[in-house]
């Protein structure tokens, strides 16, 4: 009879779990996830209240959802999302913040996520990671101008803007500005995920 056993890693059939384990990792998801959920509305409410931090609070509500994506699992990082997001549109409806967070930033957690493995550390998974984001960037962008575009025709009408000009040079540079900017953020984020990361033991 084998009487080694391997206490680090004990296979299910010698040591089985008992379900009060299972029980307690969910709380921790369920917990994380609400935490998450909860700094990254204050991070959107504080965007309204001070609209000169635009950008830095969302960034910090960007890696809230992904922190709750990376602990919890996908399904309580989508939870996190969309609580924050519910919060936000019932305090201050469809506001610029509002605009940002479900279209830039939210999205953006979710790609970092599928991409937290390809860092900036090695120049292979650096161009991939590069490559994937600046599809990325111009997808979201896309969208984002289209559906400015498309809110400007309603509100001002067809009269007041030319439809065969919508993409031009002003789109092409406006789509390499925020391509760059896109980027910087993003080697940013990886490299404040990685000190932040070994950090939180959860």
């Amino acid at each position: 009879m084998n009487t080694d056993f391997d206490f680090e890693n004990p296979d299910d059939d010698e040591l089985p779990i008992p379900s009060s384990s299972k029980k307690i990792a969910l709380s921790k998801r369920i917990a994380l996830s609400s935490v998450c959920a909860a700094l990254a509305s204050v991070m959107i409410v504080l965007t309204n209240i001070a609209p000169f931090f635009t950008f830095f609070p969302l960034m910090i509500a960007a890696f809230c959802f992904f922190l709750a994506f990376e602990k919890a699992g996908i399904v309580y990082g989508f939870i996190s999302i969309i609580v924050s997001v519910l919060i936000s549109a019932f305090i201050w409806p469809l506001s610029l913040t509002f605009f940002l967070t479900v279209f830039i930033f939210a999205p953006y957690s979710f790609a970092a996520f599928l991409l937290r493995k390809f860092h900036y550390t090695k120049m292979k998974l650096m161009l991939i990671r590069f490559g994937i984001m600046t599809i990325f960037a111009n997808i979201v962008f896309l969208l984002t101008y289209l559906i400015t575009i498309t809110f400007a025709i309603a509100v001002i009408g067809d009269g007041g803007i030319n439809l065969e000009n919508i993409f031009n040079l002003h789109y092409a540079l406006l789509a390499v500005i925020f391509t760059v900017l896109f980027l910087l953020f993003d080697i940013l984020f990886v490299q404040a995920n990685l000190q932040i990361s070994k950090r939180i033991k959860i």
